[in-house]
């Protein structure tokens, strides 16, 4: 191997470690107050995730935040997303989340996603997105519902709280209105005053 090659293979592999990401910051690190997060959203009745997680720093992320706190997905029979999606916010808001987004395709209706929100405070705040996407395993018309549920992080100091909505007001009850957005708190920097 000629020095010229050498050098260059040393230099190439001083930029790919370089470019690794550090261990996690220090306050970064999941937490007691992370812990009771999570613990909280377990015990949901309506969100009822069948795995649960802790928010941590991204990988990678120079400070970014992932805020997943649980999950669940079910497979529900069913031609049309939007009487399935309809039901679970529904079951959702009667048991105390308040609908706060609705995004729809413009073309064909398809629901594309829902969030609602639930807290009144930094240790009580978290948001539920639900998508449902079609099952193409099987010969019969179902989709998979999938519910995330995201919490602050410990280091949040603030946390989005936008208007609750009703549904018949949004693009879930007809396909014609406009979706809604809001701030996405399932990643990113810190909420709130530095």
């Amino acid at each position: 191997m000629t020095r010229t090659l050498r050098l260059l293979l040393v230099t190439a592999a001083a930029l790919l470690l370089a470019a690794c990401p550090g261990p996690a910051k220090q306050d970064l690190k999941p937490n007691a107050t992370d812990r009771a997060r999570v613990d909280r959203i377990a015990k949901d009745p309506w969100a009822a995730p069948t795995r649960t997680m802790l928010p941590r720093q991204s990988y990678g992320s120079n400070g970014q935040l992932d805020r997943q706190a649980g999950e669940r997905s079910t497979n529900v029979a069913g031609s049309d997303s939007r009487p399935i999606v309809a039901k679970e916010v529904e079951a959702a808001t009667a048991d105390g989340w308040e609908l706060v987004a609705a995004d729809c395709d413009e073309d064909d209706g398809h629901v594309r996603s829902v969030q609602l929100s639930r807290g009144d405070s930094l240790g009580t705040f978290a948001r539920a997105i639900i998508t449902a996407s079609p099952d193409s395993s099987t010969a019969e018309d179902s989709y998979d519902v999938t519910v995330k549920v995201f919490v602050p992080h410990h280091v949040d100091k603030g946390w989005p709280q936008p208007p609750a909505l009703q549904p018949e007001d949004t693009c879930l009850a007809d396909p014609a209105k406009p979706s809604d957005e809001v701030e996405d708190v399932r990643s990113g920097k810190r909420f709130g005053p530095s």
